[in-house]
C-alpha cells in the first residue's frame, strides 16, 4: 500500500517539475522578447528595401505582442521588427499592446496571429520570408 502511495507522490512531483520547467522557459522567452524588442531568434534578416516594398504594396501583418509566432515573424526583419512598425506594416491587435488597433483587426476579420494581408487576401500563421516575397511580388535581394 505504501509503495502505491510513494509511486503516486513521485508522479505528482515529476509532473510538477515538468510544469515548472515549462513555465520557466515561457518566462525567459517573454523577458528576452521584451529586452530585445521581440527579436529572440537568429537567422537571415530581410532588407529594409524588402520591407519598403511591402509597405508600398500595402502589406499588413496583424499580430499581438504576446504571440510567439508574431515575435518570430517580426524578428526576421531585424531590430525586433521595428521597421514593420515604422512603415505601418505591423498592426497591434491586442488592446494591451503598444499603439493598439483592435478595431482595425476586427474589421478585417482577423481571428488568429499573425495574420498577413497581402493583395487584399488574408493568410493566417507564421510565414517565411520566401513565402511573403512570393505572395507580395517583392524581391528579397
Amino acid at each position: 500500500m505504501n509503495s502505491k502511495k510513494e509511486n503516486r507522490n513521485k508522479l505528482i512531483i515529476s509532473i510538477g517539475i515538468i510544469v515548472g520547467i515549462l513555465v520557466l522557459f515561457y518566462v525567459i522567452y517573454s523577458v528576452l522578447g521584451k529586452i530585445t524588442g521581440g527579436a529572440v531568434s537568429v537567422g537571415n534578416e530581410a532588407s529594409d528595401e524588402f520591407a519598403k516594398c511591402l509597405s508600398d504594396k500595402d502589406v499588413k501583418m496583424y499580430g499581438a505582442y504576446w504571440c510567439p509566432h508574431c515575435v518570430n515573424n517580426k524578428g526576421m526583419f531585424g531590430n525586433g521588427g521595428k521597421i514593420l512598425v515604422d512603415l505601418k506594416i505591423y498592426i497591434e491587435c491586442d488592446a494591451g499592446g503598444e499603439n493598439p488597433q483592435p478595431d482595425v483587426c476586427s474589421e478585417k476579420g482577423v481571428e488568429g496571429y499573425p495574420t498577413w494581408e497581402i493583395n487584399n487576401k488574408l493568410y493566417s500563421g507564421e510565414m517565411s520570408l520566401d513565402k511573403i516575397a512570393e505572395l507580395s511580388g517583392c524581391s528579397l535581394e
